[in-house]
């Protein structure tokens, strides 16, 4: 039937993003985190996604059938990604560094770690382009590169 046809190009479609969705936080914490924690870790990353999926079998249908739709479990889900993200940002927000102002330093970012004066990195360090010539071209030749 066309419903089926029409399932089935969609799931096939959207099959390797799923993937990527559940294989990305797995490769990031293998990437970021210390070797000696890297189980325990995993661990807890396992559970937090395991968790709500066991929830969602055990009870989804009952609340499905209690509501008379699935779109409860949507909004459900929703709520849960929202109060989730809110405790993350309050809970994991690092604190801007901090550096002392210096009389004459310009505007831009990292000025005052440039002088010496800082004791923290700045967070981000601003590049500024300079310009070298190629051979003995004139002035505004084509020739110019652009080095970062």
């Amino acid at each position: 039937s066309a419903s089926h046809v029409a399932a089935t190009v969609w799931l096939v479609s959207l099959g390797p993003f799923y993937g990527v969705q559940l294989t990305i936080p797995y490769v990031i914490l293998a990437a970021r985190a210390p070797a000696d924690v890297q189980g325990e870790l995993q661990g807890y990353l396992n559970v937090a996604v395991c968790v709500p999926q066991l929830l969602l079998s055990l009870g989804g249908g009952a609340v499905t059938a209690w509501a008379g739709t699935d779109t409860i479990l949507f909004v459900a889900g929703a709520v849960a990604n929202l109060l989730a993200s809110v405790v993350c940002w309050v809970c994991l927000r690092e604190p801007r560094p901090t550096s002392p102002r210096v009389e004459g330093a310009d505007a831009d970012c990292g000025s005052a770690h440039q002088h010496g004066t800082s004791t923290t990195q700045p967070r981000f360090r601003q590049v500024r382009p300079a310009l070298v010539r190629v051979g003995a071209a004139p002035a505004n030749d084509s020739r110019d590169i652009v080095v970062q």
